[in-house]
This record gives C-alpha cells, structure tokens and sequence, in this order.
C-alpha cells in the first residue's frame, strides 16, 4: 500500500502542480480576491456596498455552469475546458479594467466573468486528480485546490499595490496578468489526464451523465450534503466576499484589511491540504464537523473585534474562518467519489459545486443587504457562524455509523 502511494506521487506530481495552478488562477482566484475591490470601487462609483458587490453575481454564475463544466470535462476532456476557461476568464477580467463606471457596464462585466470562469472550477481539476490519485485523491485535491488559497496570498500584495497606485481598474489589471502569465502556460505546459481513466468516466455519453445525476439526485445521501453544503457555502460568501467590508466598519485601514485577507488566505491553505490528509485517514463526517464548527466559531468571534483586539487573536479568528473556506471544495470531491463513485464524476461533482455556488452567492448578497439596512454586519456574522455549526452538526449526525472508509463507494446497502 505504501508503495502504491508513493508511486501516485511519483507520477502525478506534474499534474498536482498544473491543478494547483490552474485551479489557484481560475474562479476561486476571482471569488477570493473579490473583497480587496469592494471599499475602493464603493468610493469611486459613490453608491451603497451592495451596489458595488459584484463577487455574489459571478459567483452564482460560476456555480451554475458548474454542472455543464463538469459535462464538459467528462465527455471532452478536462484539459480543453480548463485551458479555455483561464484564457476566456483573463480576457473578461481585462474588459472589466477599461469598462465604463456606470453600475448597469458593471454588472455584464459581472456576468460575461461567470460565464467564462465556470470552466474553471473544480470540476475539471477534480476529475484531473481523479485520473491520477486513488489512495491519496483527499490529500492530492487538498493540495490542488489550495492553489487558490497560495495564489491570493502571493498576489494580494500586487493587487492592493496596484489599486492604491492607480486605483481599482488596475488591480483587475494585475489579476488578469496572474491569468495569463502565470496559470495559462504552467498548464499547457503539464496539464495531462492520468492513466486511472476509469475514474472520470472517459468519454461518457450523454445519457449515461443525464442517468448518474437523476440517481445521486434521489439518494438520500445526495440530499444532505446538498443542504449541508448549502448551508456552509452561504456562510463563506458572506465572509468571504465582505472580510475586507466588516473590518473596515471596525476602523481598520485597508491595508489592515489586506493583511487579514493574506491570513484568511493561508489559513484557507492549511484548511485544504489538513482536510485533505485527515480525509485520507478519519471518518470524513467526522472532519466535516471538527472544521465547519471551528469555522462557525471564528465566525461568531469575528463580530466581538475591535480597534484593540490583539493581533494575534485576529489572525486567530479570521484563520478559523478560513479553515472551513479551505475545506469545503475538499468535502466537494472526497464525498462525491467515496459515496457515489466513479461514472460521471465531474458532472457530479459539478452539481454539488453548483449548490455551493448558490450558496456563496446568496451569502454574499446578504450580508451586503443586512449592511445596508441595519448599518452593521453584526446580524449576519451571527447568522453567518450559526449556519456552519448547524452544518457540521448535521454532518456529524446524519452520516453516523454510515460511513466506510476505504477507498471504494460506500455500499448500496448504507444507503
């Protein structure tokens, strides 16, 4: 057994290093970054934070070409919808940086960013991993989608430095260079599916994708992690898109602000590649739970900061909000494979990741709109923290005594 892990890893490393690159460039980058842009484009355009939050808007549109991402990749390769994704995804950031500052110009730049960067969500990835990993699918997926999470902490600085030296257009500038620059070839470059074709379903048809999703779509299974994915997403936009938002109504600077994201960043990393390995070894319901109520936890916390607050507490907080950001795409993958198996995989995992698109996008809208109505984000951290307990709880519960770990389905029986 340890000799067949090593040899995954000997051979799949290229593709680990294209996944972890490519996925760090593509949709997540945009979703994570999202929040820098908020303050200086509000002050630009002069109108509420909602008006000015685009991240929920791409975000829902990223998650609902999810599926048809995950369609994609089955039936034509992951490395064509990839490949395309990033090169259609820089080009809709770089129509953004020079579009007209009028709201209607910002939200099609919105869209038209959606539309493009759902081809690079976790679906392709997903299924390159699976072509390559059995054994260590959890830690070599934790370790690919910990690309975004890497690829933020790098580029922030050169995005903030940008928009504070000419302003927010640049910034989406130094993100489309990121794209282009970094992503586009490092994956033309190593980007190649694995020999574990079975894994992905190579070129499945129509039919038989139309068949898997309707059968995971009446599993009871499918069910709860639907609603817990659900939960645990809305409560990441809400963070994820606002982090920046909620800090500066506290008094902090922006380029505190930018620090923080750099923490939430890296603890986002260490939540993918930890819940990943602790994938590999422990019951998965069990994970699920420790890393969502430690992020609900930190949520909760994040509403008691201050000016004073020490800052090391704060970069404990924000780090325990980013650990279930970090996991959640992990959660994705791992229990698509393990429970459902291996026949249209990515269209699988792309519906789930659609649902948490959904989620995102909703939470994002919602802490803006709680902000502009009440005048405080303090309702929505509270809701915010309360939903990812609920879903770790529920991971706990609901999957107790269910789950098998091997590297196999579970059974029909468990069902």
């Amino acid at each position: 057994m340890a000799t067949n892990q090593v040899s995954e890893w000997r051979r799949g490393w290229p593709a680990a290093v294209a996944g972890t690159v490519g996925y760090g460039t593509g949709a997540s980058f945009m979703m994570m970054s999202a929040g820098l842009f908020v303050l200086p484009m509000r002050a630009d355009f002069g109108g509420s934070t909602s008006a000015v939050t685009i991240a929920p808007i791409f975000t829902f549109l990223m998650a609902l070409g999810q599926p048809v991402s995950g369609v994609l990749a089955d039936r034509w390769g992951a490395r064509a919808v990839a490949l395309t994704g990033l090169v259609l995804l820089a080009s809709s950031v770089l129509v953004l940086a020079v579009a007209p500052a009028h709201p209607s110009v910002l939200y099609a730049c919105a869209i038209l960013i959606g539309i493009t960067g759902a081809l690079t969500g976790a679906a392709p990835f997903a299924r390159l991993t699976a072509t390559w990993f059995d054994r260590r699918f959890g830690s070599a997926f934790g370790i690919i989608t910990n690309g975004a999470s890497l690829v933020t902490f790098l580029a922030a600085p050169l995005i903030v430095y940008a928009m504070q030296q000419h302003g927010w257009r640049a910034g989406y500038v130094a993100l489309a260079a990121v794209i282009l620059l970094i992503g586009l070839p490092i994956n033309f470059w190593l980007f190649r599916e694995g020999p574990i074709a079975t894994r992905a379903g190579q070129s499945v048809g129509a039919a038989r994708i139309i068949q898997a999703l309707k059968s995971a779509l009446t599993d009871r299974r499918f069910c709860i992690l639907a609603f817990t994915t659900l939960l645990a997403s809305s409560a990441l936009g809400g963070f994820l898109s606002n982090l920046p938002p909620i800090l500066g109504e506290k008094g902090f600077d922006l380029g505190m602000a930018a620090s923080m994201a750099m923490v939430y960043a890296l603890a986002v990393s260490i939540g993918r590649i930890v819940g990943g390995l602790l994938l590999d070894h422990f019951p998965a319901n069990r994970v699920a739970a420790c890393l969502l109520v430690a992020a609900g936890c930190g949520g909760l916390m994040l509403g008691t900061v201050e000016l004073s607050t020490p800052i090391i507490l704060m970069t404990v907080i924000v780090g325990l909000v980013g650990l279930g950001q970090g996991a959640e795409v992990d959660f994705i993958a791992f229990f698509s494979l393990k429970l459902f198996g291996t026949e249209s995989y990515s269209a699988i995992v792309g519906l789930l990741t659609f649902i948490a698109g959904t989620g995102m996008s909703l939470g994002g809208i919602v802490f803006a709109l709680i902000y502009d109505h009440l005048g405080s984000y303090a309702l929505a951290i509270q809701i915010g923290g309360g939903c990812f307990i609920i879903a770790g709880m529920v991971m706990l519960l609901a999957f107790r005594g269910m789950w098998v770990r091997t590297a196999d389905p579970m059974p029909a029986s468990a069902r």
